[in-house]
């Protein structure tokens, strides 16, 4: 018997139908769609002839970013066909593009061309990472705008030159870009004079001076920055404003054993999880001088000295002119290499992409792929990371992890300063599978949100699912490891924080415990609960 998906696509928030919307179904999401239609006048769609199964249903038109039915954070609801499911008469509710746009001036109220502004989001799940999403550059009208953003939180962070700030240095000649892609070029007879005051110090002219980073509404640390949460068809405005303030010389003092170094000092500046690159430049025995700095949080990327030695790296709070001597405080960056092997043979594992995540910062290190394994360039610096290894396309996952030189608890390690550190990876594909129904009533529940947590979650976040139930209350999840779990769904629950314990404790205790052999399947049947604080 054949079966039909048919409905109507409307406006998410206000309700109209929306014609000229194009709709179609897969049987899987990765596949090519099986067939598309047209929305009419009056926003209906319909497929016919269709075998039983479950279909995945996307629509996408002007205005609308690509969307599956009922999406959410990357989930969404299938369609399921067949005697007895409700597969007709469907309301897709499309949310409409958002946007952030602003203008960003300086004290006097003056625009401010080329500035960089770096637009960041973060996920209900992980809010603790807050990660780039895009950045622009402003028009000779200081204004910006990001568009096509879905909803969710996003913080908006801007940075920048005064376009008459004059560096003090005797010896400037030209310009050192301090901003990457441009800089002031100031010839050497329109360099001021420095000047000395009383007790030998040099003083700065009143043009020597830097914009601080600024992060809206009016902060200048990225802990006081106000999110600006949009919804669906937002058209949200926020303006940026850059104070001038007297800019900071930092002095690194030079080593006999940067001699014969090649590589470069580097000044990064943590934005959130991004690294701005403020300076790139030379240095040996003789050490270096920046200028032209804005007070802020750095981290100082010195080259190692001599062969063998390791990269250092020292974080710096510039609130003045400051000097830097190698090795105070300075912690030695971690050379990670290693190799991942699948279960049981000594065969590495090829499409396997590594990398070591921060949650306290956000930051990754990406591996890159060698003969013998796998190396992150540059290194890792000291620290707690999550240890992630992906190979979607061969279904492998993180069996266990060891390692030399560092110290690991799940699937965590720890790695000390200057350790050179080598891990050793498993990979497996003898995983288990957990699925059911999601029930209110005795009846299947469809869109809601459904959890699989594992025992010990803070060392083991590889191991946490999330699933969204389909229009028949099913939902699946599968390669899961061997071990201990609690599944439970929750109405609505797309936003909750599932990596904060705090979060899923009021949860925890009306769902299921499974225990998860390799290679078994498990069904299981969950009582649908309300967000805390929701009442029937």
């Amino acid at each position: 018997m054949k079966s039909r998906i048919s409905g109507t696509v409307v406006d998410a928030v206000r309700g109209e139908v929306l014609p000229d919307i194009e709709v179609s179904i897969r049987v899987n999401r990765a596949e090519n769609a099986l067939q598309s239609v047209v929305t009419g006048s009056d926003g209906r769609f319909e497929f016919g002839d269709l075998a039983t199964a479950k279909y995945s249903l996307s629509a996408r038109g002007h205005g609308y970013l690509p969307q599956a039915y009922q999406q959410h954070h990357g989930l969404a609801t299938a369609v399921v066909t067949g005697p007895g499911f409700e597969s007709e008469n469907l309301i897709f509710g499309l949310k409409r593009d958002a946007s952030i746009s602003g203008t960003v001036t300086d004290g006097v109220g003056a625009p401010v061309s080329l500035a960089e502004v770096l637009l960041f989001t973060s996920l209900p799940a992980l809010t603790q990472v807050v990660r780039l999403r895009s950045k622009q550059k402003t028009d000779d009208a200081g204004q910006f705008q990001f568009s096509h953003l879905t909803e969710g939180k996003y913080y908006l962070a801007v940075s920048a030159h005064p376009w008459y700030a004059r560096d003090d240095s005797e010896e400037a000649e030209g310009s050192t870009s301090l901003e990457g892609e441009r800089g002031l070029a100031i010839e050497e007879s329109a360099q001021p004079k420095e000047a000395v005051s009383s007790r030998g110090a040099p003083m700065h002219s009143e043009l020597d001076v830097a914009f601080q980073t600024r992060y809206y509404v009016n902060a200048t640390e990225p802990e006081l920055a106000t999110p600006i949460v949009l919804k669906p068809a937002d058209r949200a405005t926020a303006d940026l404003h850059l104070v001038a303030v007297p800019a900071i010389r930092l002095k690194i003092r030079g080593e006999p054993g940067f001699k014969h170094t090649a590589d470069p000092l580097v000044l990064h500046e943590r934005i959130f999880s991004y690294s701005r690159q403020v300076v790139s430049q030379s240095f040996d025995q003789d050490g270096a001088e920046l200028d032209s700095l804005a007070p802020g949080r750095y981290r100082l990327e010195l080259p190692s000295q001599g062969a063998g030695g390791l990269p250092q790296q020292q974080m710096i709070d510039l609130v003045a002119d400051a000097e830097v001597i190698p090795g105070e405080s300075s912690k030695s960056v971690s050379s990670v290499t290693g190799n991942v092997l699948l279960d049981g043979t000594e065969v590495s594992c090829q499409r396997c992409n590594i990398q070591l995540l921060s949650l306290p910062s956000g930051e990754a290190f990406v591996a890159r792929k060698t003969p013998k394994g796998f190396e992150i360039d540059g290194g890792v610096r000291p620290g707690v990371y999550f240890v992630l290894a992906l190979s979607p396309e061969d279904d492998y996952w993180v069996k266990e992890i060891s390692a030399v030189g560092a110290r690991v608890f799940g699937k965590q390690v720890e790695i000390q300063s200057g350790a050179p550190v080598r891990l050793s990876i498993v990979m497996t594909k003898n995983a288990g599978t957990v699925d059911g129904l999601a029930l209110r009533g005795g009846k299947p529940v469809s869109q809601a949100a459904v959890f699989l947590v594992p025992n010990d979650p803070a060392h083991n976040l590889d191991r946490f699912r999330f699933d969204q139930s389909d229009s028949d209350g099913s939902f699946t999840f599968r390669r899961i490891l061997p071990g201990d779990y609690t599944a439970f769904a929750v109405a609505e629950g797309w936003d909750l924080e599932w990596t904060n314990p705090a979060t899923l404790g009021p949860y925890l205790g009306g769902g299921v415990r499974v225990r998860v052999q390799p290679g078994n399947k498990i069904r299981l049947e969950l009582t649908v609960q309300l967000l805390a604080g929701v009442s029937n």
